[in-house]
């Protein structure tokens, strides 16, 4: 008798347990889940995994399917392309030298390139550190002495060799941090310097400062056959699925990484103070603005009067944000398998009075 009232009991509870955790697994703002699942009915989307993190919890909520061949939602170690997210680990890594007294952000960027290349400078004026991390050094989006013989994937085989070239090519036309300028190139060139400067490759130093310290055994500049199983499908911004990742050869620190929500889930916990791993004095100087025209840190930017610092990035098939506020009182992740979107999904999480644009 005893048994019959405590099976229906027992089932009970586990039916409120499942729901209690399926409810704790939603981002909690209906207006935001809405505007998602409608976006992606309408074929903008084709899947969503976005990660609302504070000091309490870390939420992670999927939308949509990888592809239309399949009903698999991305999970916390999908791999995806983030794409110029990859400069705010060099902001960040930057950060960290200059911490520890190996690097200074007046330095001539010439100090760290290899004998026989040197950037030139224009009116006695030297390109430095601080230049190449907030895209004022008057460099180009990308190299202007390099004939593209691709159109699809141009720089795939774009050398460490050819980008020493294309430095000790250019020629400036105006001084070095007078204006804005976003340069896939200048990043590179200041990744690459470093590198050279430690007799490392950059992933190398990367991974030296960031990646091994923060566990981030998930982000990578290839993958191997196995890791690609977990690479999610990208597709155009009009739904047609892309050939295959885009390859930047030596430009990659500034445009090229694949990771998963689980390892930038780390990174921003890092950025946002809930890690001790890194240096917080570092991350503060990484995020503080250091040009008000458009409001750059070292690599990170921030809307002006707002207390969210991100940074995104657009691939072929792919679109990331990441970002936090000042504060450490909320970070966000949120991945894409399409050439759209992302923004407004990383900073609603951000801020529940952020208005959603249509």
């Amino acid at each position: 008798m005893l048994t019959k009232i405590i099976r229906p009991l027992i089932c009970i509870l586990m039916i409120q347990l499942i729901n209690q955790n399926s409810s704790a697994q939603t981002l909690g703002d209906d207006e935001l889940v809405a505007q998602i699942n409608q976006n992606i009915a309408d074929g903008k989307y084709k899947s969503v995994i976005a990660a609302k993190i504070t000091a309490d919890q870390t939420i992670v909520q999927s939308f949509g399917a990888l592809s239309s061949d399949t009903n698999e939602q991305p999970n916390e170690n999908t791999f995806i392309e983030i794409s110029s997210n990859s400069k705010s680990f060099l902001g960040t890594l930057a950060a960290l030298m200059i911490d520890n007294g190996e690097l200074a952000l007046d330095n001539p960027i010439n100090n760290y390139l290899p004998d026989g290349v040197t950037l030139a400078s224009f009116e006695g004026r030297d390109v430095t550190i601080l230049d190449l991390l907030t895209h004022a050094s008057g460099l180009p989006m990308m190299p202007p002495d390099y004939q593209v013989t691709d159109e699809i994937n141009p720089y795939r085989n774009y050398s460490q060799n050819d980008l020493w070239a294309s430095i000790n090519a250019f020629i400036p036309t105006h001084k070095s941090g007078e204006k804005w300028q976003y340069s896939t190139f200048g990043t590179s060139i200041l990744a690459e310097a470093l590198a050279h400067s430690k007799g490392l490759t950059y992933f190398e130093l990367l991974s030296e400062y960031i990646l091994i310290p923060l566990g981030m055994s998930d982000t990578h500049v290839t993958l191997n056959i196995d890791q690609r199983r977990r690479l999610a499908q990208g597709h155009n911004a009009d739904g047609t699925k892309t050939d295959d990742l885009l390859s930047q050869g030596a430009l990659s620190a500034g445009s090229f990484m694949i990771s998963t929500t689980n390892d930038l889930i780390k990174y921003v916990k890092a950025q946002m103070g809930l890690s001790s791993v890194l240096s917080h004095n570092a991350l503060k100087l990484g995020r503080k603005i250091y040009r008000t025209d458009y409001m750059a840190g070292l690599m990170w930017e921030k809307d002006a009067g707002s207390k969210n610092v991100f940074n995104f990035g657009t691939a072929i098939g792919y679109r990331a944000f990441i970002g936090f506020n000042e504060d450490g009182s909320a970070g966000a992740v949120v991945l894409t398998n399409i050439r759209y979107g992302t923004i407004d999904i990383g900073k609603r999480i951000l801020d529940s009075e952020y208005l959603l644009n249509d």
